[in-house]
């Protein structure tokens, strides 16, 4: 990806200025009310544009009232979905993904931003972990001075995004996509068990 084709990704979605990427749907357990805070209390919003790709879920209220309470709300961009070729664009000129969630299956988009070479801000629990290794920086999702902390700390830090990013493209290689189908097939198969299991 060059940077004339990351420039005009940008451009394309009026994003003017550097920025801070999450990728997923806009929903409770994605943790946005506590990103957008996070962001405000940062004050990365001065320099840096918090970018959101993904689609409307449930339970939006608290999040979307959460993001008309701020002070820099402006400095929030919403996206709905883009084309494939927009997302790693955006992947690749990303300062950095910030993917603080309270609960995934896997955390597929993080596999994408490392497969890029941006650097992962993510949570330390669920299976954030499992799936980033040595190759994010972790904060405490529940706390929002926690993530405000590590988005600071990876912004100003140029040396630490090049280590993430390096360590991403390698941790990215021990997942082939036969064996993240067979992964995610497994967590429906055992969510559907769970399910027949209560009715």
């Amino acid at each position: 990806m060059t940077e004339e084709q990351i420039k005009a990704v940008k451009r394309k979605h009026g994003i003017d200025s550097d920025f801070i990427l999450f990728v997923g749907a806009i929903e409770p357990r994605k943790n946005l009310a506590r990103l957008f805070k996070a962001f405000d209390r940062s004050g990365l919003h001065r320099d840096l544009k918090l970018v959101l790709v993904g689609p409307e879920g449930w339970h939006t209220k608290e999040i979307f009232e959460t993001w008309e309470g701020l002070p820099c709300r402006e400095k929030i961009r919403w996206l709905d979905y883009v084309e494939d070729a927009d997302l790693a664009a955006l992947y690749s000129g990303a300062t950095f993904f910030a993917y603080p969630s309270l609960l995934e299956g896997f955390g597929l988009p993080i596999l994408e931003a490392m497969s890029v070479g941006c650097p992962v801000l993510t949570s330390n629990l669920s299976s954030m972990p499992e799936v980033a290794g040595d190759a994010a920086l972790y904060v405490d999702p529940l706390d929002i001075d926690s993530i405000a902390s590590g988005m600071r700390r990876l912004a100003n830090d140029a040396e630490l995004r090049k280590a993430l990013a390096e360590r991403g493209q390698k941790r990215v290689k021990l997942f082939s996509w036969e064996r993240t189908a067979r992964e995610m097939i497994a967590i429906y198969e055992h969510a559907r068990d769970i399910k027949s299991r209560r009715s």
